[in-house]
């Protein structure tokens, strides 16, 4: 007797089942296959981003922003002046073909004098008081003192010559005192040391290393030096040994008697760099009242920073300032310094570095101070405590208490671990677009710049390219990424102008006008931008087995504008995955209020005019399926440049059916 089959269900006999997909806050989702997409996530959102409660819209377009410029724009920043009467000025600055210029809301734009720039280098402006210091990684750091309108630059001090020692006493030529000599410019820094110079005496320094052996009075050496224009006092460094010489003692003068009753300091070893034309800062932070910076191209180690108060702006480390070089000669580089805290809470600078590798570390500096005759000298303690650091110091974005950035092994968030006590940990962010960041071009990820901006983080990125051509979107607020817009740019710019109105500046690859970057400008200077939302597959079970006869698909867009096409896609029985419907959804206006028209005789108004339009809040459309699918997806797709929408909701219906499976899954 033949074996009875099972009846085969129609659409009609199946369980119904509705899919409402109204929350996208997974965001872009490029590391899972398509089968493995969450329905709140999609693999496909170029140039979209999440808006209100989770909802996918047409990104924010770009056009230009205030008056030509001559190009190339190197970068810039904003600035606010307090005026006498109690107002304020707010400007945007830029560096534009070497010259720092201002402008004020958009207006003419004024070149300010005292300093011409390196072409060619990224630079980045940073408001402390009156001052705005002007790093770029090349040039020596200045500032644009807003008081005087002018550009201060940090001038050299000649190095001291002409260094003399004589003994009187210390009979004997058993040993040698070296001696080198700086000039100090008190609210900037200190030279090179001198070339050294010695002189033979017959008694040690000390007994035992610590006890004072001259006699006081009878064994002296003095040492004198021509004196150095503009020097406000000059630093005496001493060794027994040739070129080991480390910091004595400090005078106003051009002479010093060295008595042997100061012991040297073995902390501070005497400057091989000039310090008195301000370091060529490549990136700086404000952090513990202090000015951080590295970058230096002269000296790839080193992590500067200034006084406080009086002495802000000074590196010179008798007036708070100073320097370390991390892991001299290592493979570590420092690459950023950012004002945070580490695991015990405490502020302190944090230094990202990298490495050949791509991986770099994350290091805490503390500063404490030590008497060194009458001046008191700061000595910093590095320590390293992250895994991760990163090649693209102007990626390096502070937000929400936490630092985030990228790097070679993924984009980086730097916080506290509740396993790990009093540890900072790196964790990446990045896993749910893994693929894309393997593709951005290794070599030219030091372009990367970003930006914290309305609970987002946006960073422009080199994505197969050796120019920043894409802008990625973290958003803070829904922890999701919105992967990718099609422009780059050079460096990103927060900007209140005089009304108050914050603008989202970006700095253009090429070109010699800023961009504006906002939600009510459409498209990229007047031309269309393709967007495209692609979901990944829908089942309507958890094994992805089932069949189901899709009845209907709605889509729910708010406020469209334009022309947008709505497609569905499926995979049939026996067929693979292709499209099945699609339409097209136009702009959708509608007429509100009394025109200002004649009535009769009458006019219904001041003037002729038309009634004002609007885009209705939500419009929705029904694609009628009607095929046996096991899985589908939706796509939005728009090259309008008029076009605009937010995604409301993507809703399913169908039955589900009883079928043989295919023969292909034999």
């Amino acid at each position: 007797m033949p074996k009875a089959k099972p009846p085969v269900l129609k659409g009609s006999d199946g369980k119904p089942f509705v899919i409402t997909i109204n929350d996208f806050k997974a965001g872009t989702q490029t590391l899972l296959d398509d089968s493995r997409i969450p329905q709140t996530g999609v693999k496909t959102s170029q140039n979209m981003m999440l808006d209100q409660d989770g909802i996918w819209r047409i990104r924010d377009g770009s056009q230009v922003y205030g008056q030509s410029l001559t190009g190339p724009i190197d970068g810039g920043g904003t600035i606010v002046k307090y005026n006498a009467d109690g107002t304020t000025t707010s400007w945007l600055l830029v560096i534009d073909n070497g010259t720092l210029k201002r402008s004020a809301d958009g207006g003419a734009w004024t070149s300010i004098s005292g300093k011409t720039y390196t072409i060619g280098y990224p630079a980045q402006l940073l408001q402390v008081k009156s001052r705005v210091y002007i790093t770029n990684g090349k040039d020596a750091l200045s500032y644009y003192d807003i008081a005087l309108d002018s550009i201060v630059t940090y001038v050299a001090l000649a190095v001291p010559t002409g260094v003399t020692p004589v003994k009187t006493g210390l009979a004997g030529t058993n040993y040698t005192a070296y001696y080198k000599i700086t000039a100090v410019l008190a609210a900037i820094g200190e030279t090179a040391a001198s070339t050294e110079t010695s002189v033979t005496i017959g008694k040690q320094r000390t007994v035992n290393g610590t006890i004072p052996n001259w006699t006081s009075g009878a064994d002296f050496v003095t040492i004198s030096w021509g004196a150095v224009a503009s020097a406000d006092r000059y630093n005496i460094y001493y060794s027994d040994q040739t070129g080991q010489e480390v910091f004595l003692d400090s005078v106003t003068g051009t002479s010093y008697i060295d008595t042997g009753f100061i012991t040297p300091n073995p902390y501070q070893a005497s400057p091989a760099f000039d310090g008195t034309a301000g370091p060529a800062l490549g990136t700086q932070e404000l952090s513990g009242n202090r000015l951080w910076g590295t970058g230096d191209n002269s000296n790839p180690y080193r992590v500067s920073w200034t006084g406080t108060g009086s002495y802000f702006g000074s590196f010179n480390p008798y007036y708070g300032g100073g320097y370390i070089d991390l892991e001299l000669g290592g493979a570590e580089r420092p690459q950023s310094v950012k004002h945070y805290r580490d695991g015990k809470g405490n502020q302190v600078p944090a230094v990202l570095t990298n490495n050949p590798t791509g991986g770099g570390s994350v290091w805490f500096i503390t500063l404490t101070t030590v008497s060194a005759g009458a001046l008191l000298v700061v000595i910093p303690q590095a320590t390293k405590q992250g895994s991760i650091g990163t090649n693209s110091p102007r990626g390096v974005i502070s937000a929400n208490n936490n630092v985030y950035y990228p790097s070679v092994k993924g984009f980086q968030s730097l916080g506290s671990s509740q396993a790990i006590f009093n540890v900072l940990v790196t964790s990446e962010i990045s896993s749910n677009i893994r693929p894309n960041v393997r593709a951005l071009t290794g070599s030219a990820t030091s372009n990367i710049c970003g930006i914290y901006y309305l609970g987002r983080i946006y960073w422009s990125v080199p994505y197969g390219s050796t120019t920043n051509n894409q802008i990625w979107v973290l958003d803070l607020e829904r922890q999701a990424w919105c992967v990718a817009w099609s422009i780059g740019v050079k460096q990103f710019i927060e900007y209140a102008d005089s009304t108050g109105t914050v603008h989202l500046i970006g700095v253009p690859m090429t070109g010699t006008q800023l961009l504006e970057f906002s939600s009510s400008i459409q498209g990229d200077s007047g031309m269309a931008f393709p967007t495209q939302l692609e979901s990944g597959l829908i089942t309507w079970d958890k094994d992805h087995t089932e069949w189901a006869r899709v009845d209907k698909v709605y889509v729910e867009l708010l406020r469209p504008k334009g022309n947008i096409s709505f497609q569905i896609s499926g995979t049939q029985k026996g067929k693979n995955l292709a499209l099945i419907q699609s339409i097209s959804i136009t702009d959708t206006i509608s007429s509100s209020g009394m025109g200002a028209d004649l009535m009769g005789d009458f006019l219904m108004g001041d003037s002729n005019s038309a009634p004002s339009t609007y885009s209705q809040a939500s419009v929705k459309k029904r694609l009628r399926i009607h095929k046996k699918l096991n899985n589908l997806k939706w796509t939005l797709i728009s090259n309008d440049v008029n076009a605009s929408y937010s995604l409301g909701e993507i809703v399913i219906k169908g039955k589900v059916v009883q079928t043989s499976d295919p023969s292909a899954w034999k």
